[in-house]
C-alpha cells in the first residue's frame, strides 16, 4: 500500500516512498495435476497441500523464522477461521484442528506477516496455448487455495480422517498474498510415468515480509 503526502507539487501531489520491508525468501515446488475443472476442486486443493507439507516442514527445520512451528505445545485456534485471534501458549504459531488434522500455517495475521509470490509455470501445452490447455484463472485459483490452510470440513471432502500429526501450510488465508506474478513456459522434459499430458511443474518463489518493524525485530528478520 502506497502512502501519499499532502504537499502540492505542481498540479499533483508528492508521493511518499513505501517504508522498506524486511523479508525472508525461499522456493517451494508443486509438480502434478492441477485441473481447470471445478468438479473435484476440494481434492485438487488438498493434493497441493499434501505435496507442499513435507517441503514446508523441512523449511521449519532449516529456517529460524519458522522453527517455532515445530514446537509440540502450540496453542490451538479458538475461534472460527476468519476471526483472527492471537495464538495460545507455545510460541509464535498455532494449530487449526479440522477433520483429525492439525494444520499449522506459517504465514498468518498474528505474526503480521504477508508474502509475495513469483511463480514459474511450466506446462506441456505449446506457447500461446495456455487457454486451450486449461483455464489459467481456474488453475491458479485452485493453486492459491491449496496454499492456505482449509477453513471448513468441505475443504477436505473426499479425504480420510487425519491422524492428528502436524500438517504445515504456507498461509492462514490467501488474502495474505500482497503481490503475485506468473511467468509461463513450455515444459520440454519428456513425459514419464505416471505423469499426464496436462500436469504442471510450478516453481514458487515466496518472499515473506513483515508489516511491522517491531514484529520483524522480535522475529529476528534480516534488515
Amino acid at each position: 500500500m502506497s502512502l501519499y503526502g499532502s504537499i502540492p507539487v505542481g498540479a499533483g501531489y508528492l508521493r511518499q516512498p513505501e517504508p522498506a520491508r524486511r523479508c525472508v525468501d525461499f522456493i517451494i515446488r508443486y509438480k502434478g495435476k492441477l485441473p481447470a475443472s471445478t468438479n473435484h476442486r476440494a481434492q485438487d486443493k488438498h493434493r497441493v497441500r499434501e505435496h507442499l507439507n513435507p517441503q514446508l516442514e523441512t523449511l521449519c527445520h532449516r529456517n529460524p523464522l519458522f522453527r517455532d512451528a515445530l514446537l509440540p505445545n502450540l496453542g490451538y485456534w479458538k475461534g472460527p477461521a476468519g476471526k483472527f485471534e492471537s495464538p495460545g501458549s507455545g510460541g509464535r504459531f498455532f494449530r487449526w484442528p479440522l477433520c483429525g488434522y492439525d494444520f499449522i500455517p506459517l504465514i498468518h495475521r498474528p505474526l503480521e506477516l504477508v508474502c509475495q509470490l513469483d511463480i514459474t509455470w511450466l506446462r506441456r501445452e505449446i506457447a500461446g496455448d495456455i487457454v486451450h490447455g486449461g483455464d489459467l484463472d481456474n488453475r491458479l485459483k485452485t493453486l492459491l487455495d491449496g496454499l492456505r490452510m482449509p477453513h471448513q470440513k468441505d475443504d477436505l471432502k473426499g479425504f480420510p480422517q487425519g491422524t492428528g500429526k502436524p500438517f504445515f501450510c504456507l498461509l492462514e488465508d490467501d488474502s495474505l498474498i500482497t503481490k503475485l506474478s506468473v511467468s509461463t513456459y513450455q515444459l520440454l522434459e519428456p513425459l514419464g510415468a505416471p505423469e499426464q499430458e496436462h500436469d504442471v511443474d510450478l516453481i514458487l518463489h515466496v518472499t515473506v515480509q513483515s508489516t511491522s518493524s517491531m514484529m520483524a525485530d522480535m522475529l529476528g528478520m534480516p534488515s
